[in-house]
């Protein structure tokens, strides 16, 4: 490592003021020696024979790994000093190595090099999220102790380690590229990496790192969603009303400090008017407001009649694929691409009025990849619109994973990764492409299958499922979309309510993309879901049975509940049922009986040659001894907490002679199912382009995440012209009657607000906190006379402003 100093120009001076070597932490500090003079001080690290990296990216090798680095391999950071003896260790990285480049592109420009390093700092520090000058580099294979800014640059910097051993062998020239591309202002289409490929190397990091906190995830999501939100062109933003030079008095850094309170007025005040003109059904926001949102119905409406046209295509591969036609046929399709025709008369299961015809033809191609087919065809609705189809199906089978010996086939084995692809075209038979599709979906096994694949197989050793990639939707009449798709499917682990679950419980879903209304307006929308419990919380059982009533269904054997009905047990044909609530005609007594549970039955009675039927009410003792059975089988379904607070609505049984089991369902009031160990652990973000009133269009970022049983906090990211602002609102007693909030309101340039409030149960509030400037405490917020008020000591003077 070798400090040099730099002259006004940036340009470095001929003789280095310092030089040392990395420890084996990766950590560093060099102390100037006497040819420093006391300017701004670059940082460069160089490597040799002996230089190892650890891994931090699945592109790189195995992670956590030493990986040797190319001999050109250099990383740069900007950084101060204060006299010759006084050491420098600022992390030196990727992104503190753009910051460098950014900074010597603006005084280029013009500016002077302790003002573009500070430009530079900022802006680089806003696309990663993190202070990249004050923010220790951690190893993301160990984060043990490390805050949660610490463990988001530990991402990060992996995610640039995914980015640049991802692309091609020359590591060093990767890197020079990446690290160049803000010298602009912007990352965009012109650079060798863009904002939602960063977007991706972070989720990709994210969910192959073990110790992220909520509040690093929190973060993280955030920040992603700001990925996506940028589209082909993220530009950070500057303020030069608040910067600061290294001189700055108490008073400049209040004078900015109030500035910056000012702006946030004006972003606080314009909320509110927006939010008062939302109420008023007329205004241009409402207006606008219900076209978009109409604008998103009409394309989700959209994707479910793609989705349901690209599911009965893969229905019928899978049909022929699984040889419905006889291992000769499908022999013959995959030797000499013999089509396959399908026909299918369909009826939707939601609306069974909606019925239709699909007609398709298979053309199979064993490739290199894996089995593939075209298929082309339509799918019409009866006295409806018709859907032509154009779509290539790939998988990661060959056909040696088939076998093909026996006149019924079956899948001999699947690999622990499996991928299925679907890519083409949809059109409505005029020409025009309602959906251009390119998607691929990936089953992840926790091992190989061998011998036969099989359903119980797939879903023994099943660990999870996926499905990303590009869609495009358009209607002549209607809206339009361009943009990704990203779902995950996750399997469950340590679940109490495993006899509930669906074996799949979703982990994440993530769409963004460019919409545009009938108007032609367009806009970019970016939304994203992320549960970190999904393996022990399935998010649908929460939905579906969480403080609900629903239906709760098993066997048992039919002896345990035929004793709870009176019918002539010797014969050999019979029937019975047990419902709740209701009546029965009672032959013997000839009246209509009544009972809070009725059990009605009838058997042939062999000597009479003709059907006898009777029905009872179930006593007290008979009705306990069904709710028993009912609890017992709930409790081992989902645990003695769950059962013991549920109660059972309505009851219906029923046996007969063909067949020893009988069928109990059970309609069950379910009560609330989490608790303080077991919730839904989820976040959730929206990133789009909105109009406030009286400001320039702006871009927000809003992550909602929930944290602890009764805790949460929502983060905010708004972005315009000039300026970028974060508010970030949390509470771990969001059920308490007066809970306590704590506030954070802060920039990339440095300046944040913190405080926490309170009201106690008489109705006394209290506010406490302290602003700050690049980390140093200037001044305190509290409340006077029920004002939150902030106090910023100056000398022999206090100065007070309102916070609103």
């Amino acid at each position: 490592m070798t400090a040099y100093e730099l002259d006004d120009s940036g340009e470095r001076l001929d003789t280095p003021v310092g030089t040392t070597t990395t420890d084996n932490e990766g950590q560093y500090s060099i102390e100037l020696n006497d040819n420093y003079e006391g300017g701004l001080v670059e940082i460069e690290i160089t490597v040799n024979s002996e230089t190892r990296m650890v891994c931090d990216a699945s592109a790189c090798g195995t992670k956590g790994a030493d990986v040797t680095l190319p001999g050109d391999f250099k990383l740069n950071a900007i950084g101060k000093a204060s006299a010759p003896g006084s050491a420098v260790s600022v992390p030196v990285t990727a992104w503190s190595t753009m910051a460098a480049k950014r900074a010597k592109t603006l005084v280029a420009g013009g500016k002077s090099v302790a003002d573009a390093a500070r430009q530079a700092k900022a802006e680089v520090s806003q696309v990663a999220g993190f202070d990249i000058e004050n923010t220790v580099a951690r190893d993301v294979n160990d984060l043990t102790g490390a805050s949660a800014a610490e463990a988001q640059a530990a991402v990060m910097n992996a995610a640039v380690a995914e980015l640049v051993f991802s692309g091609g062998e020359n590591v060093a020239a990767t890197l020079d590229s990446f690290s160049d591309a803000l010298n602009d202002g912007s990352i965009n289409s012109e650079d060798t990496f863009t904002a939602a490929s960063l977007s991706s190397a972070v989720k990709t990091v994210v969910e192959t790192t073990d110790g992220l906190d909520d509040e690093t995830q929190e973060s993280l999501n955030n920040q992603t969603a700001q990925f996506d939100a940028a589209g082909d062109n993220l530009a950070p933003s500057y303020d030069e009303e608040l910067d600061l030079d290294e001189g700055a008095t108490q008073a400049d850094k209040v004078a900015a400090f109030q500035s910056f309170v000012s702006q946030f007025r004006s972003w606080a005040g314009s909320i509110d008017e927006t939010a008062a003109a939302l109420q008023d059904e007329t205004s241009a926001v409402s207006v606008a407001l219900d076209a978009d949102a109409q604008t998103v119905s009409d394309v989700f409406a959209q994707a479910g009649v793609t989705g349901d046209l690209v599911s009965k295509v893969l229905d019928a591969f899978s049909q022929q694929l699984a040889g419905t036609e006889g291992r000769a046929a499908l022999l013959d399709a995959l030797e000499n691409g013999t089509p396959f025709t399908a026909q299918l008369n369909w009826t939707d299961e939601e609306d069974p009025t909606v019925t239709g015809t699909m007609d398709a033809e298979l053309v199979f191609e064993d490739t290199e990849s894996g089995i593939k087919a075209t298929a082309t065809g339509s799918v019409s609705q009866t006295g409806g619109e018709i859907r032509e189809f154009d779509l290539v199906i790939g998988t990661s089978l060959s056909q040696s994973d088939l076998d093909l010996t026996y006149d019924a086939e079956k899948v001999l084995s699947l690999l622990a990764q499996n991928n299925v692809t679907v890519s083409g075209t949809v059109g409505d038979g005029t020409g025009f492409d309602r959906a251009v599709l390119d998607l691929v979906a990936n089953l992840e096994l926790s091992e190989s299958i061998t011998g036969e694949v099989t359903a119980d197989a797939v879903l023994d050793k099943f660990s999870a499922i996926t499905l990303n990639g590009s869609v495009a939707l358009a209607n002549p009449e209607a809206a339009s979309f361009d943009g990704e798709i990203s779902v995950k499917a996750v399997n469950m682990t340590g679940s109490s309510f495993s006899a509930l679950d669906e074996p799949f419980s979703p982990e994440s879903f993530a769409l963004s993309g460019d919409f545009t209304a009938t108007s032609g307006r367009t806009f970019n929308l970016s939304t994203s879901l992320n549960s970190s419990s999904a393996q022990r919380f399935n998010l649908f059982t929460y939905l579906d049975y969480n403080d609900t009533t629903a239906a709760f269904d098993f066997e048992v054997d039919r002896a345990e509940v035929a004793q709870f009905v009176e019918y002539d047990e010797t014969a050999e044909d019979f029937w019975f049922d047990i419902y709740s609530y209701g009546s029965c005609y009672d032959f013997e007594s000839g009246t209509e009986v009544f009972g809070e549970r009725v059990a009605n039955s009838g058997w042939y009675d062999s000597a009479l040659g003709f059907y006898d039927y009777n029905c009872n009410v179930l006593d007290s003792a008979e009705n306990d001894a069904v709710d028993q059975l009912i609890l017992g089988k709930l409790e081992t379904a989902v645990g003695a907490t769950v059962a013991g607070q549920s109660s059972i609505q309505n009851v219906w049984v029923s046996g007969s002679s063909a067949s020893d089991l009988a069928e109990v369902n059970a309609d069950i009031t379910f009560p609330d199912l989490e608790t303080a160990e077991n919730f839904v652990n989820l976040s959730f973000n929206i990133a789009a382009g909105v109009s406030l009133a009286d400001m320039p269009k702006a871009t927000a970022v809003v992550t909602l995440t929930r944290s602890t049983l009764n805790g949460g906090s929502v983060l905010a990211n708004v972005s315009w012209d000039g300026g970028s602002y974060s508010l970030k609102v949390s509470t771990d007693e969001l059920n308490a009657e007066n809970p306590e909030v704590s506030l954070a309101f802060w920039n990339p340039q440095g300046f944040r607000l913190e405080a926490v409030g309170s009201e106690t149960a008489s109705g006394v509030q209290s506010l406490t906190g302290n602003v700050f400037v690049n980390g140093e405490d200037i001044g305190d917020v509290e409340l006077r006379n029920g004002v939150p008020v902030i106090t910023y000591p100056n000398g022999e003077e206090t100065v007070f402003e309102t916070l609103f």
